[in-house]
């Protein structure tokens, strides 16, 4: 499986990506698209680690892609590189933009493009199907031209198809097209370190059916450089986890049905 990054320049994508991953994708400017990946953080991994002292350790891995959509063509250079991707964590800025319509404006506006994007995939092939013979039009295509329609309907609505209630057989149905609005969708908004509430009151005035949660990249490029002790007595008084993406790892890999939980320990005998 892979997750894809996205938003709008300046939201703070590329700095979670670098977070995440430890890839330096903002020095990366020269390559359209940055992969990297990131370890799962997991308590009980670690305390096993900690007991058995194994002479190799696995930690269980996500890649991620982050793409520098810049220039005449930025859309294309989405399309190319993350059509492919399992998940996408929509990243919003949530930092510089002074109340919470501006945060909405900003998230709807790349949300209105992916849905777009799909619909034309839509129009397409509902044109294309209109245009062949009843024989030549296969069975997968026969319960495409019945399900599309409907799947048009909720994107000219605005709606992604991750809100049409598919069933396994449908979304089976679908599995020769790259829709964008299908794929599940973390929202992460990137909060400043004296309004960390604004997350919250993002997702209650969006309403979205999608998960959101904040996280304070400032905050969070910092805490590895920091002893334990001091990184301890910053993150209490603030609420925030006493470890390096603790508080971001929970809820995105738990989001992911299809994301390993586990982690594999090698536990080779020590010599002597």
């Amino acid at each position: 499986m892979e997750m894809g990054i996205l938003g709008l320049p300046q939201s703070g994508k590329s700095t979670l990506f670098e977070i995440m991953t430890g890839v330096k994708s903002s020095q990366s400017h020269n390559e359209a698209v940055v992969r990297g990946q990131a370890s799962v953080p997991d308590e009980r991994f670690d305390k096993l680690v900690e007991i058995y002292k194994p002479v190799k350790v696995a930690p269980a891995k996500v890649p991620f892609s982050d793409v520098h959509a810049v220039g005449e063509h930025p859309w294309e250079a989405i399309r190319q590189n993350l059509s492919g991707t399992d998940g996408i964590l929509h990243v919003i800025d949530g930092f510089s933009l002074p109340d919470i319509s501006l945060a909405l404006d900003a998230y709807r506006k790349l949300e209105d493009e992916l849905v777009l994007a799909d619909l034309l995939v839509i129009e397409k092939k509902l044109e294309r199907l209109t245009k062949m013979s009843k024989k030549a039009i296969s069975p997968q295509e026969t319960a495409q031209n019945d399900l599309l329609p409907k799947l048009k309907n909720y994107l000219e609505a605005g709606k992604p198809l991750r809100a049409a209630g598919l069933t396994t057989a449908e979304v089976f149905t679908l599995r020769s097209f790259s829709f964008w609005t299908i794929k599940p969708e973390l929202i992460v908004v990137n909060v400043a370190e004296d309004n960390l509430s604004f997350a919250e009151a993002f997702a209650v005035e969006a309403n979205l059916p999608e998960p959101v949660m904040g996280i304070c990249c400032k905050i969070e490029a910092e805490l590895p450089g920091w002893m334990p002790p001091i990184r301890k007595n910053f993150c209490r008084p603030w609420g925030l986890p006493n470890r390096h993406l603790a508080g971001l790892s929970a809820p995105l890999f738990r989001f992911w049905d299809a994301c390993p939980f586990s982690r594999s320990v090698k536990t080779k005998s020590r010599p002597g």
